[in-house]
């Protein structure tokens, strides 16, 4: 049977989702596109898992696109046909960037060694990140004289601004947890072996949370991105409504006044 390029296993209530490329750094290829997106839709459908964690098998969490793939291409066509592809490429893996947003849980991103070019979209893409003491980040297109894909430069530009996204765009520098972890691209920087163990704490964490109120705390920080304060608003009175009609409001407020911890996942 063929390997897949994305496995998904479960522990509890949370999807651990593993990329499966190791020989290749976890590079983005047509499979690899296709696997992630339909792991990504099996814990969309399955109301038993309440929280994601994506990481990486071996070295590095994922060197991005496949450039021994678009090698292959510029040698084997006159022209070469290297547009072509990642046409093609592109129009495969960025749902896998768009199913991660609109997927109403939380996901982290565990990133072990690196995460570089589109592994760097895909970390960014993610509702909070965890990464090791070793681990590197970079927009690594421009070295190869291309431009970001995987929705990078629309996550680095909201989340650093015009002039450092432009940075680390326009020369791929290579940045480490720490200034990742200053520059707020990641949430907590662990001991490297403890990567995914702190990332599945913090999502068995969130899975014992009130997963109807986080999945609408997750779709107004999305459209938080495009929406003008008045817009806002009106999207967190809508929110605030239809999470006030769930069975997890009226256990919080118990909890609270019988100064208790709150017992969600239970109350399901």
């Amino acid at each position: 049977m063929e390997r897949k390029a994305v496995i998904l296993e479960r522990e509890a209530a949370v999807a651990k989702i593993l990329l499966n490329r190791p020989d290749s750094l976890n590079a983005i290829d047509h499979q690899f596109s296709k696997d992630f997106l339909a792991v990504l839709d099996e814990c969309f459908w399955d109301d038993k898992i309440r929280a994601i964690v994506i990481t990486g098998i071996g070295r590095i969490f994922s060197a991005g696109g496949d450039v021994k793939v678009m090698m292959q291409h510029v040698q084997k066509s006159k022209p070469p046909q290297t547009g072509k592809i990642l046409h093609e490429l592109t129009g495969l893996f960025h749902p896998v960037i768009m199913a991660i947003r609109k997927i109403r849980k939380p996901v982290i991103a565990a990133v072990n060694g690196g995460a570089l070019g589109g592994g760097f979209g895909i970390a960014l893409a993610c509702d909070m990140i965890v990464a090791g003491e070793s681990t590197r980040f970079n927009m690594a297109y421009i070295l190869v004289g291309l431009v970001p894909d995987c929705g990078s430069s629309f996550f680095l530009t909201r989340n650093l601004g015009i002039q450092k996204a432009s940075e680390l765009i326009f020369t791929g520098r290579m940045i480490d947890s720490t200034e990742a972890y200053r520059l707020n691209l990641v949430n907590k920087v662990v001991p490297d072996e403890k990567v995914v163990e702190e990332a599945m704490i913090e999502a068995k964490k969130l899975s014992h949370g009130p997963a109807h109120a986080l999945s609408l705390a997750k779709e107004l920080i999305n459209k938080a991105l495009f929406s003008s304060l008045e817009e806002q608003l009106e999207y967190e009175r809508e929110a605030i409504t239809e999470a006030g009609k769930d069975p997890d409001f009226k256990e919080g407020l118990q909890a609270f006044f019988e100064k208790r911890k709150p017992e969600f996942f239970k109350k399901r």
